[in-house]
């Protein structure tokens, strides 16, 4: 049964604050929930209304006893413009330092990446093209906001994400480890030479890679545009999916 105080709870897990507190989260959908259940993630509450649970209760493993809730009780707990139908609060895993284990294959390191869509963006382009590790400098926008959750579209639970001191990160990889880092200018990225693993560096959407993580730079690669008179840069989740796609490619 949904208390009021319970109602309260997962409405206050839409601010991070809370969710560092508790170490739980929201997610919201269907296709959010149905990634979920087939992940090893906890469940820890499931919400939704009778409708949603007359067409999709078969989706909920039977561990799982969900709340039922009146749509418009889902509309005060639910980011979306539309009440979603379904809403779990899942715990966040323990937090882990990334191991030696990671650089077997390319890693991205996401160096100060603010926007919640660009963040999820990633991780799900990550995920396509089967990148299990990222990294990101501890002023990266939480992996846990409601935003990010829902851009990954499901890839949050197959990717593991790691936040660290990115300088200290990149100073403790071995020396056969290239650092190679996403600028405006460089080597082209379909022309460069490339080994079978390495750290790849994006850099905020807004500021690029900061001057103290350039520095620790062992190459630098731009990817070339189409025509010179185009915008100035691209977007860091474009960035990060062309990078991807042309490691992969040369893998095929």
């Amino acid at each position: 049964m949904l208390t009021k105080n319970k109602l309260q709870f997962i409405r206050q897990l839409h601010q991070k604050k809370y969710r560092q507190q508790h170490r739980m989260f929201i997610v919201e959908g269907t296709r959010m929930v149905e990634e979920l259940v087939n992940s090893t993630w906890q469940i820890v509450e499931v919400v939704a209304t009778k409708q949603w649970l007359a067409g999709n209760r078969e989706l909920l493993p039977g561990y799982v006893t969900p709340n039922e809730i009146a749509e418009k009780e889902l509309e005060r707990l639910t980011t979306f413009s539309t009440a979603p139908g379904v809403l779990a609060v899942v715990r966040m895993p323990a937090e882990a330092a990334p191991g030696a284990d990671i650089l077997a294959d390319y890693v991205l390191l996401l160096d100060g990446i603010s926007d919640p869509g660009n963040m999820g963006t990633i991780l799900r382009t990550a995920d396509w093209f089967g990148f299990r590790n990222v990294v990101c400098s501890n002023d990266t926008v939480e992996l846990f906001n409601s935003k990010v959750v829902q851009a990954t579209m499901g890839s949050l639970f197959r990717v593991n994400v790691f936040y660290v001191n990115a300088m200290e990160f990149l100073q403790q990889l071995p020396d056969e480890i290239p650092v190679i880092g996403a600028m405006l200018s460089g080597d082209s990225l379909p022309k460069m030479e490339l080994g079978v693993n390495g750290v790849f560096v994006i850099g905020s959407e807004s500021h690029g890679i900061r001057p103290a993580t350039e520095r620790l730079l062992t190459q630098r690669l731009y990817i070339p545009a189409w025509q010179p008179d185009g915008p100035e840069s691209l977007n860091a989740s474009i960035a990060a999916a062309l990078i991807c796609y042309e490691l992969r490619r040369r893998k095929i």
